[in-house]
């Protein structure tokens, strides 16, 4: 009788144990689906961001493209202006040697 009840002790304690451990995965394993399911908002509201980022940044290139294209527009203007400024200085200089000229005539 002795050996039978240190039997059931034996298995009601194994039982203890099992049903114990299996809490605790039990535990776990919604510590672990609630954790991934985090995670994975965390991904979709990173995925959101980067599209965002993504569009900008599209956005930010077409602007400095035109930026460009603008800036390249000023300077042959600029230079065109140069060239003319250049042309009506030397038609000065040209006017003002004829002038001394026709005075030291």
């Amino acid at each position: 009788m002795k050996k039978y009840v240190l039997k059931m002790l034996a298995v009601i304690v194994s039982i203890v144990i099992v049903s114990n451990y299996n809490i605790v995965l039990a535990v776990n394993t919604n510590a672990l689906k609630n954790e991934k399911e985090s995670n994975n908002q965390e991904i979709t509201n990173a995925q959101s961001n980067l599209k965002e980022v993504q569009k900008e940044k599209s956005q930010t290139l077409s602007e400095v493209q035109e930026l460009d294209s603008k800036i390249t527009t000023y300077e042959t203007k600029i230079e065109e202006l140069e060239g003319k400024i250049s042309s009506l200085n030397n038609d000065i200089e040209s006017a003002e040697e004829q002038i001394k000229q026709a005075e030291n005539e």
